[in-house]
């Protein structure tokens, strides 16, 4: 059994994304378009009793600042993608989550089904 997968590049992604509960722990950081979409087929990749650990998560606190807000960029881009991502995996039956303050925000994540 493989513990963790570090700095996965796509091939190597793409190819883990065909197993099925083989990892045991997993730790996101990199945000992109097809993140969220990825992000569903992950959840099934960990074991049952495994964690998946989601960085940036608060992303700085701009994630309840208005949408109207002064904000750079690429704040403001990603700023959805990591709304998603929280608003996903509050609702997933398949994880139970816990929010952990530190830095941008690290989202832990336990499969439970």
């Amino acid at each position: 059994m493989k513990l963790v997968f570090p700095l996965l590049r796509k091939p190597v992604l793409l190819k883990i994304l065909t197993l099925e509960n083989v990892v045991l722990f997993l730790f996101l950081t990199k945000w992109s378009k097809m993140q969220n979409a990825m992000d569903q087929r992950l959840i099934d990749l960990v074991i049952i009793g495994g964690v998946i650990g989601y960085d940036n998560t608060l992303w700085n606190g701009f994630l309840v600042a208005s949408s109207d807000a002064p904000l750079r960029k690429y704040v403001r881009y990603y700023r959805d993608f990591v709304q998603e991502l929280n608003k996903a995996l509050a609702i997933d039956p398949r994880v139970e989550i816990c929010q952990l303050p530190v830095g941008d925000g690290i989202t832990v994540c336990r499969r439970i089904s």
